[in-house]
């Protein structure tokens, strides 16, 4: 088997007899409404070729738009098998065959699926979070693949999902020996920078410390797994657009970040393999082949290096701003807003999850879209009831854990109306939260806001 990074979590695995199953592919700019893009940057004639494969397979693990990227699957054949897992509910199928692609094979979790004699094991979200935090609203939208070789190579692809230690030494236990671990070491969520909580300075501490305390799940993972080599993936982008000012704050580690981090935790590094796009690792050799078009600069690049590539990108549009009306068009917030909450609700009760949790949108207007009778809204959302409160006060009940999400009238209609997903959203939002702490629960609910 041989793996060849492209960038972020698209890889192209290419089995022994010439199969070949893509990952994730996502080379376009400005996903994430003109927010996010990769780092380091994909020279021109590395993209056409990418652009142009043919594999037999596409692996698509989550509908999150740095690994399911309808621009850049537009370019593939839609006769391509597709894998995916087999989620209780349709829709990431729905979301695949919307693009075109009905040659879609939904996986089992957790069971052995042959291709052409080939084996691929999909398995599903094995954590609420990264922090191991409970999510009771039965919402998992993360998987993981190991990919065998007919000729018995091993090699798994974390991806995005949560592993634990646990999860780790499971998957040892059933697979082992592994020959190649492609684990996360760092994350993509808004935290710490688009948060109301912190000072820049206390973002600049905590995105330190959210760095720090990644490497070390790397590092155990590393170790828990003990594959024959380890690579990092899944991590390589930028913010810009609208975001340049919170590229700052990103976590996202460095090269030598990830090496000095390596070093330090004792760790051998003859395993670590960091791939830069176009690097191939050979797994039957164990050897890699560097992409002699990629420059020093992207293959050591610093914290400055990236945050020069965001300014160069700061001007870059947002899609959300073409969602516009004129001032004399009314429209019926509180009927939209109160048929989205009913459908959110519906799934609640039959979840049986009504968390004592209230969350408040404080809607603002904006050039394109002016609300009725002045420039905001406020509007109380209590997870434990249907009832809607459309309101100008602030939490009174200090018992009571709330959230505050600060946005647009137009996010909040692209959220209802489907024209985005919430952790998409949550990047053109500021937030409030007491107590300070994540809940993967309410966070799941909310992407259920929808008419």
């Amino acid at each position: 088997m041989q793996v060849q990074y492209i960038t972020n979590a698209c890889l192209l695995f290419t089995l022994s007899d010439g199969v070949s199953i893509l990952s994730d592919p996502w080379l376009s700019d400005g996903i994430y409404h003109g927010t996010m893009f990769n780092y380091p940057p994909i020279p021109d004639a590395l993209k056409s070729r990418y652009l142009s494969l043919r594999p037999n397979h596409i692996y698509l693990s989550h509908l999150h738009g740095d690994h399911f990227d309808p621009l850049t699957l537009a370019h593939f054949d839609k006769s391509t098998s597709i894998l995916i897992g087999r989620f209780p509910t349709p829709v990431m199928l729905l979301a695949v065959k919307r693009l075109g692609f009905q040659n879609v094979l939904e996986v089992d979790f957790g069971e052995p699926t042959s291709l052409g004699g080939h084996q691929i094991y999909i398995y599903p979200q094995l954590s609420g979070s990264s922090d191991d935090l409970r999510n009771d609203s039965g919402i998992d939208i993360d998987t993981s693949i190991l990919i065998q070789d007919k000729n018995g190579q091993k090699c798994f692809f974390a991806v995005d999902n949560p592993l634990q230690k646990r999860h780790a030494e499971f998957l040892k236990a059933a697979h082992s020996p592994i020959d190649l671990a492609i684990l996360p070491y760092t994350g993509a969520s808004i935290y710490p920078f688009c948060y109301k909580n912190y000072s820049d300075s206390q973002k600049l501490d905590r995105s330190k410390k959210l760095r720090e305390s990644k490497l070390d799940r790397f590092v155990e993972l590393s170790k828990a797994i003990g594959a024959r080599r380890i690579v990092p993936a899944a991590g390589s982008f930028v913010l810009a657009g609208k975001a340049t000012p919170h590229a700052k704050f990103q976590p996202q580690p460095t090269p030598s970040q990830i090496i000095s981090h390596w070093r330090d935790s004792g760790m051998d590094i003859e395993k670590l393999c960091i791939l830069s796009t176009g690097d191939r690792i050979n797994l039957l050799d164990d050897t890699v082949h560097r992409e002699p078009t990629i420059s020093a600069l992207d293959r050591d690049y610093t914290e400055e290096d990236r945050l020069r590539y965001s300014q160069t990108k700061a001007e870059f549009p947002s899609d959300l701003d073409l969602i516009h009306w004129p001032e004399t068009l009314q429209l019926p917030w509180r009927s939209l807003i109160t048929r989205a909450r009913s459908n959110m609700w519906s799934f609640q009760q039959k979840q049986a999850c009504t968390p004592a949790f209230d969350v408040y949108f404080c809607v603002e207007s904006s050039s394109q879209t002016k609300l009725p009778h002045g420039e905001s809204m406020r509007i109380k959302l209590a997870m434990d009831d249907e009832r809607i409160d459309f309101c100008n006060s602030k939490p009174t009940d200090p018992s009571r854990p709330y959230v505050e999400y600060f946005l647009t009238a137009q996010v909040l209609l692209a959220l209802m109306l489907g024209g985005t997903y919430w952790n998409v959203a949550e990047y053109h939002m500021q937030v409030y939260r007491n107590p300070d702490r994540f809940e993967p629960t309410i966070r799941s609910l909310l992407g259920l806001l929808r008419l």
